[in-house]
């Protein structure tokens, strides 16, 4: 929180808040109280607040309220971690009565878990950032303008409307852009919506960050107390691609089968594209050829980095097809195990600097749909020991042949004993050889390992 200008110096400032100063104090040291103070570049500090969940009392609720109050009443910069949309809705709230105009941006996050439980997994949270804009008045929202959030929205469907919104404005050239958010002030469950796609907004194709400025109003026609947040942008988003990051967390994606509908590919697509432009690893685990090569197309689609990919087989629990005339005696083949292809993936480096790459110091290997896939892996091998790298390509239009790059590359580590390989993959055109089709150029899949 940055000192207040005038008499009222940081010290005076945070005694009359109640709290106590803590030079350089790690923003995860304390996980019990309402508050924690926080170092800040340049000396400046910034006031960490707990939000209360759903089983506050009104007392504790306005405690927090009126500290949010103060605090930005004297210029402070506040950060709130929200576990919940009951959390969210209390942080919303407490910005939107402070008494003056207050800017938040909310992003991601992850908590680690107490000592004693170490190994559950780290809890996403959403982190506010917000501080007060002195002397600016709020433009009073209109119901019908802008999009109404509600318990059952998507918090995807939301995010997306934000970023296209954004994205048209930005090409338009009407930047600054604003629209507003509505949502039920009592209804816990569409704040938190509203909340988690504004988080969410910015790691969207367009990616470009958001801030919002929260309003309590009761329209005319409708005496319920209405949420509204007024959203503008402020520029291009940067990705969370950091391997320690906020939001290394993992995303299972559900690849779609054969004869898939092609709307149900595409939001399978989106959503790969969007969980790695967030920092999530990406984890699939596909049966059969189909939900191999969605998948693979998926990843190629990744934006503004790499996906780093790693293929591993894996056994898992099944049945056998039926015969016929079997009846109801199915028996003895309901315990069989079977392999499937776990497909794991990460952002990596930029694609400018990918493609810096000079990939013809690698040799280039071809799979078809007649490959075999052992005598593929093990040149594969050689390849990666010979020369560190090796381009493996398959036409894009023949799923089987991209069925059986991606299980070479799998295959390798039961060959080499465990020797592992990450592939980054993307698409191309490459001319097929003779025959009819002699020089015509079709889509080529690429796996540089």
């Amino acid at each position: 929180m940055v000192a207040a200008p005038g008499p009222l110096s940081t010290g005076s400032l945070l005694r009359t808040l109640g709290m106590r100063a803590y030079a350089r104090l790690p923003l995860s040291v304390s996980r019990r109280g309402l508050c924690t103070v926080a170092q800040q570049p340049h000396h400046q500090l910034r006031l960490v607040l707990r939000p209360p969940g759903s089983g506050a009392d009104d007392d504790k609720v306005e405690k927090f309220n009126a500290r949010v109050r103060d605090a930005l009443g004297s210029g402070g910069e506040l950060e709130f971690q929200a576990l919940g949309p009951a959390a969210a809705r209390r942080v919303l709230h407490a910005l939107a009565r402070a008494g003056r105009a207050a800017h938040f941006e909310v992003s991601w996050t992850s908590v680690s878990s107490p000592s004693e439980e170490r190994s559950a997994p780290a809890a996403r949270v959403l982190r506010f950032v917000a501080r007060s804009s002195v002397g600016e008045v709020a433009d009073l929202p209109e119901l019908g303008r802008g999009i109404v959030v509600r318990a059952d929205s998507q918090v995807l469907t939301v995010a997306r409307a934000l970023a296209r919104a954004s994205a048209q404005a930005h090409l338009r050239g009407s930047e600054p852009w604003r629209l507003h958010l509505h949502a039920l002030a009592d209804d816990a469950r569409a704040c938190g919506v509203l909340a988690k796609a504004l988080a969410t907004a910015p790691s969207l194709p367009n990616y470009r960050s958001l801030m919002g400025t929260p309003e309590l109003f009761r329209p005319a026609r409708d005496p319920r107390l209405r949420l509204s947040v007024r959203v503008e942008s402020l520029g291009p988003a940067e990705a969370s691609v950091a391997d320690d990051g906020p939001t290394r967390t993992t995303f299972q994606a559900y690849p779609p089968g054969p004869d898939a509908d092609p709307a149900a590919v595409r939001r399978f697509s989106a959503s790969v594209r969007d969980r790695l432009h967030q920092g999530q690893e990406v984890f699939a685990e596909c049966r059969g050829a189909d939900a191999i090569a969605h998948t693979l197309k998926a990843l190629c689609q990744a934006q503004q980095r790499v996906a780093e990919v790693e293929f591993q087989w894996a056994e898992v629990a099944g049945r056998a097809a039926p015969r016929p005339n079997d009846g109801d005696a199915s028996t003895e083949h309901d315990d069989l195990k079977l392999s499937v292809l776990h497909v794991r993936a990460r952002a990596a480096e930029p694609w400018s600097e990918f493609n810096a790459i000079d990939f013809k110091a690698s040799d280039l290997l071809f799979a078809k749909s007649s490959t075999e896939v052992k005598k593929l892996s093990w040149a594969v091998s050689v390849q990666t020991r010979k020369r560190g790298a090796v381009s493996l390509h398959a036409f894009s239009d023949n799923i089987e042949a991209m069925s059986v790059a991606a299980k070479a590359l799998a295959t390798l580590p039961r060959l080499t004993g465990g020797e592992r390989v990450v592939c980054v993959p993307s698409l191309g055109w490459a001319a097929r050889g003779g025959g009819a089709a002699a020089g015509q150029r079709n889509p080529v899949l690429r796996l540089f390992v």
